[in-house]
This record gives C-alpha cells, structure tokens and sequence, in this order.
C-alpha cells in the first residue's frame, strides 16, 4: 500500500491522487493566506495621526495653524510660532509653571541651544464653534536623543483668527 505526503493510503489512480494532493495543498495555502490577512486587516493600527481630507473646514483651519506652529518649532522660528499664540493666553514654563506668550518666548530663547522640536503629532482635534482642543505628542530632541513629550493646546477664533490661548503639559 502506498501512503501519500499527509500519511493516508493511495487508493485509485496514483496519478489523480497527486493531483489531489497538490489541490489540497493550494487550498491550504489560499486559506491561511486569508487567515494572516484578515488578522493583519483587524489590528486597530497605532497611528492616529489626523488626515486633513477627512476633517470640516473648521478642522482644517486648527489643523493649518498647529502645522504652522510645528514649522516654526523645526526650524526655531519663534516670531512664526508665536504669532499662533494669543497675547494674553496662558503657557507652560519651566517646571509646568503657567507663564505669559513673553515669558515662554524669552525661556525659548535662552534655552533653543539645547532642543528641537522636530515634530508635532496631532492625535485628536475637537473642534465645536469658536473653540478647538488639540492632543499632541511632540518629537523633540535633547543632547541628541529624540524624545516625546506630550502637549494639549487650546484654541479660541478671534476676530476671524485661531489662536492658541492655552498650553498643557499634561
């Protein structure tokens, strides 16, 4: 009696049992290609970055500005970044401490020496009215090593301009 590659006797044709065989193993295959991939399909993904083709126009205007503020940020251009910030809004400092738009541009001077800001990752952005809210992880670098740090912004339309009024280190 001959046996085949799964350990079952060949009965019939040796011919037709190959071919059979050989169907088996396709369809084998098709199957757990289709397995790996309905598993990889239904991962939820990790990145939930925001996609400006999905937002309202409302959105994408908050969006355009903390993209803005992310361009000053890579090339240390304070007067672009704080030209998103409000005047009398309120901002994080060395230690968490709340400081004025003034004081956060002085502290970014002093120090630009020794970080950049590289990237800022927009995870969630709630916009309702004249108010926005934005979750961000920035990518900042420190004697050479990148680090995130994360940071919420909240923003207010004034007179037709979003504007950062508040800064969270949370």
């Amino acid at each position: 009696m001959k046996i085949n590659l799964n350990g079952l006797p060949i009965i019939g044709n040796l011919k037709n049992n190959k071919r059979k065989e050989k169907m088996f193993k396709f369809f084998k295959n098709i199957l757990l290609s289709s397995v790996i991939m309905l598993t990889l399909t239904s991962c939820k993904t990790t990145n939930t970055a925001l996609v400006p083709e999905t937002m309202s126009p409302q959105e994408k205007e908050v969006y355009n500005v903390l993209r803005n503020v992310e361009s000053g940020w890579a090339v240390q251009d304070f007067d672009k970044v704080f030209l998103n910030y409000a005047d009398d809004g309120t901002f994080t400092g060395e230690k968490n401490a709340p400081v004025s738009k003034d004081e956060l541009l002085a502290l970014c001077n002093r120090t630009k020496d020794n970080w950049r800001i590289t990237k800022m990752i927009i995870k969630k952005l709630v916009v309702q009215d004249d108010k926005a809210t934005a979750n961000t992880t920035l990518v900042i670098v420190v004697g050479g090593k990148e680090r995130r740090h994360k940071e919420n912004y909240e923003l207010q339309k004034r007179d037709g301009t979003w504007l950062i009024v508040k800064e969270i280190n949370p």
